[in-house]
């Protein structure tokens, strides 16, 4: 446990399974750290509701590194759903180089920016 808050990282099964086994549900969450915005790293971040896209966790800030414009290979791996409705509920942060939540450990990574949480 770090600063009183509890971390959880997943490591398979259904998000809702695996959330409901460690006692929390989806309003529960309060902050969400995303490495970078390609669709196999953001998505989840939403759900659909009706005809709507809306944040999974409607308490949480979700946290992004600032990233540069994707180039034209990468324009793809961007699905709009993944991340503009957080954008809309106010609900995504840009972070804009280091910030005390964020420590850089050594990796090899296809993006500049991206970001490993400890």
């Amino acid at each position: 446990m770090l600063d009183s808050r509890t971390y959880l990282l997943w490591k398979g099964g259904t998000l809702k399974e695996f959330l409901a086994g460690s006692g929390f549900s989806e309003q529960d969450i309060t902050g969400v750290i995303m490495t970078h915005l390609h669709f196999d790293h953001a998505g989840g971040s939403t759900r659909r509701l009706g005809d709507r896209v809306v944040p999974r966790f409607p308490t949480a800030h979700y946290h992004i590194q600032r990233a540069r414009q994707p180039n034209a290979r990468e324009k793809a791996s961007f699905l709009p759903d993944n991340f503009e409705p957080l954008v809309e509920a106010g609900q995504l942060h840009e972070i804009d180089g280091s910030a005390p939540v964020f420590r850089r450990r050594g990796q090899s990574s296809s993006q500049p920016y991206h970001k490993l949480q400890i």
